[in-house]
């Protein structure tokens, strides 16, 4: 018997396209900010105003254009002073996905996994795992069309997935440039090694989600962020201590490590030998020459 490949495919499908209006203000606003929670890939694009986005612990603020993607089980906040508007856009990525399936009832934390179908496991369609904002995008412009067309168009099947595939493609089209969206996060992590560089301070300064970071880190350099921003600030404490005369501990405060133990440790694993131990060594090769 021949068995059919069962991997998914990637066959967006869109649902519905629609626009909403936020018209209250003040202390009616906090009725906007109720959490959410998504059963369908979503993009929201904003057409006017602004609004604050709460993604677990990432904060985004969304400006005219911008666009937030949601993936399915993800639970969120949309926070505004004043009025806006936006389109919502609600589809699928694969083919007999969500939309087919029976709404179940499940535990809140097993939302993501219960509500989310496999995607194809190209690194290039990494992007699409995971929730996020994205600026400058044709969305706007490409959406706004599909409401003046009814639904009932012949055309309208052919004008909603060319929408839909131009707009996914265009936010992937950054993975496949060299360095893709990560070698700015590299960049920064490397000149930046006294910064706060916690998945949560990386998300709110890229705009991307916080394990969207972590999976471009890893995927780029094999490593966890964790172990990578390790690597980082041990090597710089080593400069610190022998460029400019730091000891072990200032270096370790200067660095943001403010238990010492744990600074030593890393160092440890990174170098292979203490502080101290590395130090003395580097005098005695300095000294040798």
């Amino acid at each position: 018997m021949i068995m059919k490949d069962t991997a998914p495919i990637l066959r967006p499908v869109l649902y519905h396209v629609g626009r909403f209006t936020h018209t209250r203000r003040g202390a009616h606003s906090s009725l906007f900010a109720r959490e959410k929670t998504q059963y369908v890939y979503r993009f929201l694009i904003l057409l006017e105003g602004e609004v604050t986005a709460i993604l677990g612990s990432s904060r985004y603020t969304l400006c005219r254009g911008d666009l937030l993607y949601l993936v399915p089980g993800e639970r969120y906040r949309l926070i505004t002073e004043g009025e806006l508007s936006l389109l919502q856009v609600s589809f699928d990525l694969v083919e007999g996905g969500i939309g087919e399936r029976p709404r179940l009832c499940v535990f809140t934390s097993e939302l993501h996994e219960e509500l989310m179908s496999p995607l194809p496991s190209d690194p290039a369609l990494s992007p699409l795992a995971f929730s996020g904002l994205f600026s400058h995008t044709s969305a706007a412009r490409v959406f706004s069309s599909l409401l003046t067309r009814d639904p009932e168009d012949a055309l309208y099947p052919f004008l909603s997935a060319a929408a839909l595939h131009t707009v996914l493609a265009e936010l992937l089209t950054a993975a496949d440039v060299p360095g893709g969206r990560c070698e700015p996060i590299l960049a920064y992590l490397r000149e930046n090694p006294e910064g706060d560089l916690s998945a949560a301070g990386l998300a709110s300064r890229f705009s991307y989600h916080k394990n969207y970071i972590s999976a471009l880190v890893r995927e780029r350099t094999g490593m966890s962020l964790g172990r990578y921003v390790r690597r980082i600030r041990i090597s710089h404490a080593c400069a610190l201590m022998v460029q400019e005369g730091l000891s072990p501990k200032e270096a370790a405060t200067r660095l943001g490590y403010y238990d010492y133990s744990h600074f030593y440790k890393a160092f440890l694993a990174e170098m292979g030998a203490s502080p101290r131990a590395y130090l003395a060594g580097h005098s005695a090769g300095i000294t040798g020459t």
